[in-house]
């Protein structure tokens, strides 16, 4: 992640839209809380429509997996109540 973290911070002002689309889609695999500042900044700005759809759908599942944590185990099982 840290090494994704890097190249996000130098290439993701910078790529055509292509490359910055596929930097977007690399960092939603490695999604930590840096790289989701990163987009989320990234976000104020983009101005390609599939590059803020990529940016949009990684803060979405983000934000769900943040939203899920209390209810989820230590081993990443869904706790269930009854």
């Amino acid at each position: 992640p840290a090494q994704v973290t890097g190249i996000l911070e130098r290439h993701l002002g910078s790529g055509d839209a292509e490359v910055r689309h596929a930097l977007v889609e690399a960092a939603g695999r490695a999604a930590t809380p840096a790289i989701v500042a990163l987009l989320e900044e990234r976000a104020k700005v983009e101005k390609t429509a599939k590059v803020q759809a990529a940016i949009a759908a990684v803060l979405e599942v983000e934000a769900a997996d943040a939203a899920l944590a209390p209810a989820n185990g230590e081993d990443g099982d869904v706790l269930r109540y009854a």
